[in-house]
């Protein structure tokens, strides 16, 4: 029997596939770029509820700070992915007088790897090794945004 947060989960998660596969059909650009950032929202949601729905489920409270070591890779992962943003950042948007600097992608690249690999090793912590940490369920948000960013510069080339 699931119960009505699952399946409040499943309702979200159908809907933004299906709403991500809308955005092939809508037009003008800007209208399925509408659509596309939509449905990363409705997807979000539908990670909250399945997170909430596996809490309930196990009986289990909210933890602050990881509580498995698979938890802790994912924390890790997503603070350096972040760190390597933020790093990256000063790098290319620095004025150098001798030289363009250090090519995007040198940088973006492994940052939004780490980033995606964060969030994905943060899935399996909570769904498989029966984490409840908030912050290792907050390594998902960066990694959806950067599974969100790297898909819209494919679906929405300028």
């Amino acid at each position: 029997m699931r119960s009505k947060l699952n399946l409040a989960a499943l309702g979200a998660g159908v809907l933004a596939v299906v709403m991500l596969l809308a955005v092939l059909f809508v037009r003008p650009m800007e209208a399925a770029a509408g659509v596309y950032t939509a449905a990363f929202f409705v997807g979000l949601v539908g990670v909250a509820l399945a997170a909430a729905d596996s809490l309930q489920e196990r009986h289990q409270r909210l933890a602050f700070l990881p509580q498995t070591r698979l938890g802790w890779w994912s924390l890790g992962v997503a603070i350096a992915g972040v760190a390597l943003f933020v790093v990256g950042a000063f790098v290319l948007t620095s004025n150098r007088p001798e030289g363009p600097g250090v090519p995007m992608f040198l940088v973006s690249v492994p940052a939004l790897g780490g980033l995606i690999a964060a969030g994905i090793i943060a899935v399996v912590a909570w769904f498989r090794r029966q984490e409840r940490s908030l912050l290792v369920l907050l390594t998902v948000l960066p990694s959806l945004f950067a599974i969100y960013f790297v898909i819209g510069e494919f679906v929405f080339p300028h």
